[in-house]
């Protein structure tokens, strides 16, 4: 069962969408052809549709544009001929808008695609740091048990009294998510 695309989006054969509107039988003397149809650039229905969207609202205003330009009001005399070049004008104008804002989006996209790698990164390097923590705590660990044992071994010969043997305190302390170096004890 073939799924129902929105309005003024179709399928072209090479999978890509495509934005199609009819133009107005009362303005169809203006055009060349009896329909627009223009790339969307994307396979994706989720983000061909806002573009679809902005064409849409786009090509209507500028068929409602022509329709002030060359009918006349109700109360007074008929307007000037329409004007082919003021209508390109427009479109020309409404183009370069459509591409800046496709500009924008694809920049917004960049953005959040960077925030997001940036994250990552945070959280492997807190990981690692963690890990580093661990192993200089254990490190400095055995390394006061290699001492208070030697001590321990030239202290018995010489009939001195033994040190206590205390655990290490750790290099740094866990506050909430983040790790803070312990003060040095005087």
């Amino acid at each position: 069962m073939a799924i129902r695309l929105p309005s003024h989006i179709h399928r072209a054969r090479s999978g890509v969408l495509h934005f199609r509107i009819a133009i107005p039988p009362d303005l169809r003397q203006h055009f060349v052809t009896r329909e627009l149809y223009r790339s969307l650039q994307t396979a994706s229905v989720r983000d061909a549709e806002p573009h679809a969207q902005r064409l849409a609202s786009l090509f209507k205003g500028i068929f409602n544009g022509i329709r002030q330009e060359t009918m006349p009001d109700d109360n007074s005399s008929p307007k000037a001929p329409f004007d082919r070049e003021r209508v390109l004008e427009f479109t020309r104008q409404a183009k370069r808008l459509f591409k800046l804002v496709n500009k924008i989006e694809e920049q917004e996209e960049e953005i959040l695609a960077m925030h997001q790698v940036r994250r990552k990164e945070r959280r492997q390097h807190e990981r690692e740091l963690e890990l580093v923590m661990r192993s200089s705590h254990s490190t400095a660990s055995a390394l006061v048990a290699t001492t208070l044992a030697t001590v321990a071994g030239a202290g018995s010969h010489a009939g001195a009294a033994v040190p206590e043997a205390r655990p290490a305190s750790p290099l740094f302390v866990r506050t909430g998510r983040r790790l803070q170096a312990r003060p040095a004890c005087g």
